[in-house]
């Protein structure tokens, strides 16, 4: 790239092409770009490995990045805005080498508020749910969409949303597709205006690993393991409109590391991928829940 400095009519400073402007002893001259003969550095190699690897990733989902930095991070905004802020911020590197921080990541900045508290749901196989809670947030507006996004940085695949649902539906779903069938997938969500003026920073929400197969089994080493009786499956019945049971929020994960020496007993779900809440325990002495996003009421007897 090269500027003019003295208006149209004057010379230029820099490269454009094969050819390199510059002044000397106050003359404006051209001259062409030299053949480099020197084979390149080192450096050179790592700056150019490491470039391409944050370029391979922005690019596969360029539309997206174009639209959540716009005017944002450089003057330009956009594709070399998202190249530029990921290279400084989300590349990494260990002593396997370089690598991206999923968690560090952006597909979009900007002043606009986010979302409050958002969640994804692994309804189906192939079908994700982003929940969030909808409240009234200064600066925000009712109509301004989500951006979703779900990608494969190994192997360089996404699918995402550009302009999804409004803030004010609280929900939106990702349609995942057969090449990204059992991969990990690193999962995002922003916020762009109604118009299309701001965008908000994007929000990380975790690394999913999707699950195959008509249903998930219950492992039997683990009850040899805490030595305690086989529990029965869980029972699924229809949830009444009128029922309203208090909220009760649990983490989606657990670590069976920690419960060493910790007697547990596990339970399948019927339905895939679905968020257990509003827990209850009833007179005698059994649990009660709710599956979030399916409307149905599920028993554990104890």
């Amino acid at each position: 790239m090269a500027k003019i400095t003295k208006g149209l009519l004057g010379g230029f400073s820099g490269k454009v092409g094969t050819v390199v402007g510059y002044t000397l002893y106050g003359i404006d001259r051209m001259r062409s770009l030299p053949d480099r003969t020197a084979p390149p550095t080192a450096n050179e190699l790592k700056n150019r490995s490491r470039f391409k690897l944050v370029q391979e990733v922005v690019n596969c989902i360029k539309d997206l990045v174009k639209v959540g930095f716009k005017d944002y991070w450089t003057v330009s905004g956009g594709t070399r805005a998202a190249l530029s802020y990921n290279r400084r911020f989300a590349l990494k590197t260990n002593e396997e080498g370089d690598y991206i921080d999923p968690a560090e990541f952006k597909i979009s900045g900007g002043t606009l508020p986010g979302l409050t508290t958002p969640v994804v749901v692994q309804e189906r196989e192939d079908l994700l749910r982003f929940n969030w809670k909808v409240v009234a947030i200064d600066g925000g507006s009712p109509y301004d969409q989500v951006m979703l996004l779900a990608i494969d940085m190994e192997d360089r695949k996404a699918v995402y949303q550009c302009t999804g649902n409004f803030r004010s539906s609280g929900t939106d779903v990702l349609q995942l597709p057969e090449e990204l069938k059992g991969k990990e997938v690193d999962l995002y969500i922003a916020v762009v205006a109604k118009d299309r003026c701001s965008q908000s920073e994007s929000q990380y929400l975790g690394r999913l690993r999707r699950q195959e197969g008509p249903e998930l089994q219950e492992k039997p080493e683990l009850q040899k393991e805490t030595g305690l009786p086989e529990k029965p499956r869980l029972q699924i019945v229809q949830l009444p409109s009128h029922v309203r049971l208090p909220e009760i929020r649990l983490s989606s994960t657990i670590n069976l590391s920690l419960c060493t020496g910790v007697p547990f007993s596990t339970h399948v779900v019927p339905s895939r991928s679905v968020m257990m809440h509003r827990i209850r325990k009833d007179k005698d002495g059994n649990l009660w829940f709710t599956e979030m996003m399916a409307d149905r009421l599920g028993t554990i007897p104890l």
